[in-house]
């Protein structure tokens, strides 16, 4: 079994030179605000894993009275699955979610080195 892993890193860039050791399931901090969830193999995420981008807030200049009803203003996106050397491979999700809990899926299904690979409903419409 592999030990839980929780780095911060604290670099300007998304490239820590620490993170090259990084083996197992870990939990690490980009200085975007990014968190990653998952295994990672040298460094890099290899595996099943989350990323998550940091929340971003939209309408910040109509605050309601509490954070309850600012809830919906919070947005983020997470990509749930695969990954082999760093990116994104094999079957995962890709979802806009809200902090009302509302989540919009913007693709599920296959990647292919990064890429999205078109679902068989998508081949069949595009000929």
């Amino acid at each position: 079994t592999s030990a839980s892993i929780t780095k911060t890193n604290t670099n300007s860039s998304n490239k820590d030179q620490s993170a090259q050791d990084l083996q197992g399931e870990v939990i690490y901090s980009y200085p975007d605000g990014s968190v990653y969830m998952g295994n990672m193999k040298n460094g890099k995420k290899h595996g099943l894993g989350t990323l998550r981008t940091a929340a971003f807030i939209y309408g910040a200049m109509y605050p309601a009275s509490s954070a309850e009803d600012n809830a919906h203003l919070a947005k983020w996106h997470e990509y749930i699955g695969s990954w082999a050397d760093d990116v994104m491979h094999g079957p995962g999700k890709h979802v806009n979610m809200s902090g009302d809990g509302t989540a919009n899926i913007l693709f599920d299904g296959i990647w292919d080195n990064g890429k999205q690979l078109p679902t068989p409903s998508e081949e069949f419409f595009a000929d």
